[in-house]
């Protein structure tokens, strides 16, 4: 992972604490966790949000129990 500007982690942190205000009792937010596709595809997303029992026995969770893994572009 390329070094972060303090703009965009502020950003991210700020973007992590409204969802986890907002969000209802059975999501969670996760930051910078693997996110397993397929065996050959895991991305660390930025932020993802998943089911609450997605977190609970895993380590990290799969593609079907998020609602967005996408990470934003990366500014060099």
């Amino acid at each position: 992972m390329s070094p972060q500007r303090y703009f965009r982690v502020a950003g991210i942190d700020l973007l992590v604490s409204g969802l986890r205000r907002t969000l209802p009792s059975d999501m969670r937010v996760a930051r910078e966790m693997t996110v397993v596709l397929d065996k050959h595809n895991g991305p660390e997303p930025d932020i993802c949000v998943v089911r609450g029992e997605a977190l609970t026995d895993q380590t990290t969770p799969s593609s079907r129990s998020t609602n967005s893994a996408r990470s934003p572009a990366r500014t060099p």
